[in-house]
């Protein structure tokens, strides 16, 4: 995990805030870095809606912990 980060705000419930946090304790990784992870599913199981996009960045695919 390296490189330049972009701050963000978002909106969770109660309750992914708090399976997130536990997860984050149990885990020892930080919450940002499971919400990156999270991101990363998102965006790879969605790559073919993005017709068209010419990524700047070569794919790193989901991170590992």
């Amino acid at each position: 995990m390296g490189g330049r980060k972009v701050a963000t705000t978002m909106y969770l419930t109660p309750e992914q805030d708090s399976l997130l946090k536990e997860l984050s304790r149990q885990m020892r990784v930080p919450v940002a870095e499971l919400v990156r992870q999270g991101v990363d599913m998102v965006i790879e199981n969605h790559r073919h809606q993005l017709v068209g996009y010419v990524d700047s960045h070569k794919p790193s695919g989901p991170r590992q912990v």
